[in-house]
């Protein structure tokens, strides 16, 4: 996905996940003038956000955020579902173009 300097453009998926389970989030990323902003990959516990992330708050299960990448970078984020069944990814940046490529989801392990 490209997401344009101006931030007008977010990435958001509501998945289902099984509960009291371990993931690992795994995504390549780059930023194309790390000087002039930020990228942010949240993980946020349930569902129903929209590009307001003021919704978001006190439900992040797992965050990365970087301004240093110029190249395609891999990153992950490890997080549990806690007692959800539905995660969201929001992803957004701010003031530099940033792309983020081949995301996918991993189970870990089930706690419950």
């Amino acid at each position: 996905m490209k997401l344009p300097s101006d931030g007008s453009r977010i990435g958001y998926q509501e998945i289902a996940v099984s509960a009291n389970t371990s993931f690992t989030l795994d995504f390549f990323y780059f930023l194309d003038d790390p000087d002039l902003g930020t990228l942010t990959v949240d993980v946020l516990a349930g569902g129903g956000y929209d590009a307001n992330q003021s919704l978001a708050t006190g439900t992040v299960l797992g965050t990365f955020t970087d301004k240093s990448a110029t190249a395609y970078t891999y990153e992950s984020i490890a997080f549990n579902s806690g007692s959800n069944t539905i995660e969201s990814l929001y992803i957004h940046n701010e003031g530099v173009e940033a792309q983020v490529d081949d995301i996918s989801i991993n189970c870990n392990s089930s706690n419950g």
